[in-house]
C-alpha cells in the first residue's frame, strides 16, 4: 500500500546495504508497527509480555540479515530462514526483485505465498529505491515520500483513483496492475553513485568524533529521562536534527558544510552552563563522559576554524 510505503521507503532509501540501515527508521514506524500488529495481539489476550519479548528477539534477528558482506549460508540454513542473501533481495531496486522475500525470520512463507526469489550472483542486488533521493538531508528521507504521494494524489482524476492511488502499490497508476507496470520501473545505472563525496581525512575524524560527542550527549539524556524536563529534551531533539543536517552537507561536499559545522559550535557553547545545570549531580562514569563530550567539542571546534583559515589562506595564495 503506497500510504505504508511512504513510511517504510525510509528504510529502503539507503544505497548501501550495511548495519546502519536496521536504524534507518521512520519516524512514525513504532506507532505503525504497534498498532497494526501487537495492539490487535493485546486485544486478542496475548500477555504484553510475550508480546515484548517477540518483538525484541524478531528485531535483533533481523538486525544480522542487512548485510552485503555474508555469502549464501548453507542450503537447509536458507530454505527455511531469512538469511542475508535473501534480504539482499528485499532491499534490491531491480525489476526482478521488488515485491519479494517478506520474511522476517522465516522465508518459508515466502515460498509457500510465491514471493521468494533467489539472489542471482549475476545480477547483484543494487541496493536503495527506484527512483534514488538524491539528498543525505534526514528530513528530505522522511517527508520526500509523503510529498510524493500527495502530489500524485492531488493529479488523479476522480476520489475512485485518488483512494486507489492510497491503497494500492506506490507503482499504481488507473488501467494497471495493483502495483503498476513492471516494464516501467527504471533499471538501475551501474554508472550511478551514490551522493557520498570522497573526504579529506580532517572531514573523516572530525564526523567520527562529532558522532561520538553527540552520541554520550545523547545517552546521558537518555539515562536521565525522569529527572529532565521535556523541554530539555525538545531542544535535544533540535540540535541533533542540526547535527544530522550538518553532517548530510559534509558528506555531500556542499561548500557551506564548514559555515554550518561552525555555527553549530558556537550554539552549542552557549548551551554547555544550562548542560551543566541539568547534570549538577551526575555519577562518576556521566562526569566523564560529559567532560569527553565537551573536550571532543572543544578540540572540535579549535581544528574547525583552523581548517578554515588554513583553507582561506591556501586559496588566497592561489589566487
Amino acid at each position: 500500500m503506497a500510504i505504508f510505503w511512504t513510511m517504510h521507503q525510509v528504510h529502503h532509501s539507503s544505497e548501501f546495504f550495511n548495519y546502519s540501515v536496521p536504524f534507518r527508521l521512520p519516524h512514525l514506524h513504532d506507532f505503525v508497527h504497534f498498532g497494526l500488529f501487537y495492539a490487535p495481539l493485546a486485544l486478542l489476550g496475548v500477555p504484553v509480555r510475550v508480546a515484548f519479548i517477540h518483538k525484541q528477539l524478531n528485531l535483533i534477528y533481523q538486525f544480522w540479515t542487512h548485510s552485503d558482506l555474508v555469502p549464501k549460508l548453507p542450503w537447509p540454513i536458507e530454505l527455511i530462514f531469512n538469511t542475508p542473501s535473501h534480504h539482499r533481495v528485499h532491499h534490491a531496486r531491480q525489476a526482478r526483485y521488488l515485491d519479494k522475500n517478506y520474511g522476517a525470520v522465516f522465508i518459508v512463507w515466502d515460498r509457500l505465498f510465491g514471493t521468494f526469489c533467489e539472489e542471482d550472483d549475476a545480477d547483484a542486488p543494487s541496493y536503495g529505491i527506484t527512483v534514488p533521493q538524491r539528498s543525505l538531508n534526514v528530513l528530505t528521507y522522511q517527508v520526500a515520500g509523503s510529498i510524493e504521494l500527495f502530489e500524485k494524489f492531488k493529479s488523479m482524476d476522480g476520489w475512485r483513483n485518488k483512494v486507489q492511488c492510497l491503497i494500492k502499490g506506490p507503482g499504481w497508476e488507473p488501467g494497471s496492475p495493483w502495483t503498476g507496470f513492471i516494464d516501467k520501473v527504471p533499471v538501475p545505472d551501474p554508472q550511478d553513485k551514490p551522493v557520498f563525496k570522497e573526504l579529506s581525512t580532517f572531514w573523516e575524524a572530525f564526523l567520527f568524533a562529532d558522532l561520538i560527542m553527540m552520541y554520550l550527549v545523547f545517552i546521558m539524556f537518555l539515562c536521565r529521562f525522569d529527572q529532565i524536563p521535556h523541554s530539555s529534551f525538545y531542544l535535544l531533539i533540535i540540535v541533533l536534527y542540526y547535527q544530522a543536517h550538518c553532517a548530510a552537507k559534509t558528506l555531500e561536499g556542499d561548500v557551506a558544510a564548514a559555515g554550518l559545522q561552525a555555527l553549530k559550535f558556537v550554539g552549542l557553547s552557549f548551551l554547555v552552563p544550562f548542560g551543566r545545570s541539568i547534570f549538577s549531580k551526575v555519577s562518576a562514569l556521566e562526569y566523564m563522559m560529559l567532560n569527553i563530550a565537551e573536550l571532543l567539542g572543544f578540540s572540535m571546534f579549535l581544528s574547525l576554524g583552523l581548517f578554515i583559515v588554513m583553507n582561506y589562506n591556501a586559496k588566497r595564495k592561489l589566487q
